[in-house]
């Protein structure tokens, strides 16, 4: 194969930028199908959906099984906040 070879690397999963076209919707919908996490923020930052409980309230209503937990974080203030921290149920993912 000579310089022709392509070097395929590997990529931790949280390194992995979630497809960025179609709705918001669909984009977080892909983004739990990998079997990530997502928060608010991580919603805003990596899926540009500033209201993700909305859009998960859509994904609810559309049959998908969502599971949330809270979770404590700290602001940008050093304050001690809850955020909501959402996933799919019964999802598989490969390892």
């Amino acid at each position: 194969m000579g310089a022709e070879q392509m070097e395929c690397s590997w990529q931790p999963l949280h390194a992995i930028e979630p497809d960025v076209t179609g709705t918001g919707c669909q984009r977080l919908l892909a983004f739990l199908l990998n079997g990530w996490t997502i928060t608010p923020l991580v919603s805003w930052q990596r899926l540009g959906i500033y209201r993700l409980a909305a859009r998960i309230h859509d994904l609810k209503r559309d049959g998908w099984e969502i599971q949330s937990t809270m979770q404590s974080v700290q602001n940008r203030f050093g304050e001690k906040i809850q955020v909501a921290e959402y996933r799919l149920k019964n999802i598989r993912v490969w390892e």
